[in-house]
C-alpha cells in the first residue's frame, strides 16, 4: 500500500464494508458505487443468506449461532458460485473486459479520471 501510495500519489481512507469488522483500506477520492459495481459476488451471496438462515430457524425453531452462521454463509458462498470458465484469459484481456465494462456503466470520463481524482484528493 504505501509502494502504490508513494508511486501514484494516492491516499487511503477505512471504509466499513461489514458493520462491526475491522474497515478495509480503499483508495481516497473512489466513488462507493464505482467499488461496488464489481462487488456482484457478495451480493449475490447476500441474497441468498436469508432463505438458508430463514431454514435454518424452520428447521432447528432458533436462530443460527456464530458457528451456524458462518456455515450457511458458506453454503450461500457455494450454492451462488459460477461454474470454473474453461477459457483462460490474459490479465491484459481481463482488464479490457473491466475497462470496457465500467466504462459501459459510468462512461468513459469518469473512468478516465480515476487517478487523477485519486490524487487530487489525496492532495
Amino acid at each position: 500500500m504505501e509502494e502504490v501510495s508513494v508511486r501514484f500519489g494516492w491516499a487511503w481512507e477505512p471504509c466499513e464494508v461489514t458493520p462491526g469488522r475491522r474497515p478495509v483500506m480503499e483508495v481516497a477520492g473512489i466513488n462507493q458505487r464505482l467499488i461496488g459495481w464489481q462487488s456482484i459476488r457478495r451480493q449475490q451471496i447476500e441474497d441468498a443468506l436469508p432463505v438458508l438462515t430463514a431454514r435454518y430457524e424452520e428447521k432447528h425453531g432458533h436462530a443460527p449461532g456464530e458457528q451456524a452462521s458462518y456455515a450457511l454463509g458458506c453454503q450461500a458462498a457455494d450454492q451462488t458460485r459460477p461454474p470454473k470458465r474453461t477459457e483462460l484469459l490474459s490479465l491484459t484481456k481481463l482488464r479490457e473486459r473491466w475497462r470496457d465494462s465500467a466504462i459501459r456503466a459510468y462512461g468513459a470520463d469518469v473512468i478516465d479520471r480515476l487517478a487523477e481524482r485519486a490524487r487530487a484528493v489525496a492532495r
